[in-house]
C-alpha cells in the first residue's frame, strides 16, 4: 500500500510517498464530502517491530493500520520563494 502525502510548512512544500508492506488491521473511515486535512499523524514501532500508523483527519475521519515494513520511497521539499522567482 502506498500513500502520497503533502504538507506546507513555513513556506516549504513537502511531498513524500510512504510505502507499507504486509498491512493488516486496516481501518478507513473518511467523510469524502469534505476536504481532507490531517489533524494528527502517529507512526510508532512496537516491541515486536511492527509499525502502527494513524492519520487523523479530525472531524472527517481517520486511516489506521499495522504493517511489518514501512519506508519513505520518494521525498521532495521545495521552497515557495524559489518557485516564485
Amino acid at each position: 500500500m502506498e500513500f502520497s502525502l503533502a504538507a506546507h510548512l513555513h513556506g516549504v512544500e513537502l511531498k513524500w510517498v510512504l510505502r507499507a508492506r504486509w498491512v493488516h488491521g486496516l481501518e478507513v473511515s473518511l467523510n469524502r464530502s469534505a476536504s481532507l486535512c490531517t489533524w494528527n499523524t502517529l507512526i510508532e514501532q512496537d516491541d515486536e517491530h511492527e509499525w502502527f500508523v494513524l492519520f487523523d483527519f479530525a472531524s472527517t475521519g481517520e486511516v489506521r493500520f499495522k504493517c511489518s515494513e514501512l519506508e519513505i520511497v520518494e521525498y521532495t521539499a521545495e521552497s515557495k520563494e524559489a518557485t516564485a522567482e
